[in-house]
């Protein structure tokens, strides 16, 4: 019932912005700029809609987690309205650094759609598995999207420049963070392998594999 419950808000959520933002492009270089966060909205909203067809192998739907999950997933809506409607609450603005920010957002776009269409109609709200995913970004970084929306929060405060998303940020990183954690746990006890599959692959990297001792 959780999992369904965060799959349709979220995905209403989205729409709603989805829809602003698209009103809000209110010339054709506007839109082109911004075709690439509506596809990649767009996508997410039919994956995980996609997802609740299939029950997965484990799934933490624990209150505490739900509202983690629930909150850190649409912190972009209150980064949004605290950015844009508290000025008083403004940095000195840089509007070379709210380009950057903008620019870097672009820039990380294909790395979050190639994350997102490898984990496919997996793609899912709540911590959950429904099968353990090493392949295509996932052997470079084993919370590719987790990652993305962590990198996002950071360049929100390029962006708006205020106290409010700052702090914002910080807590979203933190219920990121706390997110990834469960999943581990999750993929953990459904896949032994998981363990040796975590000491390979880091958040973005691989590791060294220990010098080999010679006689």
């Amino acid at each position: 019932m959780k999992r369904a419950a965060a799959h349709i808000l979220t995905a209403a959520i989205a729409i709603c912005i989805l829809s602003i933002r698209l009103k809000a492009a209110a010339n054709a270089l506007l839109l082109l700029w911004y075709a690439p966060n509506f596809i990649a909205v767009a996508s997410a909203v039919v994956l995980s809609l996609l997802n609740l067809r299939d029950k997965p192998v484990r799934a933490d739907e624990k209150i505490t987690v739900f509202f983690a999950a629930m909150l850190s997933t649409n912190f972009c809506v209150l980064i949004s309205l605290f950015g844009g409607f508290f000025p008083m609450y403004r940095m000195t603005p840089l509007a070379g650094l709210q380009i950057a920010g903008d620019l870097l957002n672009l820039l990380s776009m294909p790395f979050y759609l190639w994350a997102l269409f490898t984990l496919g109609q997996a793609f899912a709200i709540l911590p959950e598995t429904h099968a353990l995913r090493t392949e295509g970004v996932y052997r470079i970084s084993r919370h590719p999207l987790y990652l993305t929306y962590i990198f996002w929060g950071v360049t929100q405060n390029l962006i708006y420049q205020t106290w409010s998303v700052f702090v914002f940020s910080l807590v979203q990183i933190a219920l990121y963070r706390f997110r990834a954690g469960r999943e581990e746990k999750i993929l953990a006890e459904a896949f032994p392998e998981y363990l040796d599959y975590r000491k390979k692959v880091m958040w973005l990297g691989k590791r060294k594999a220990p010098a080999q001792a010679t006689a």
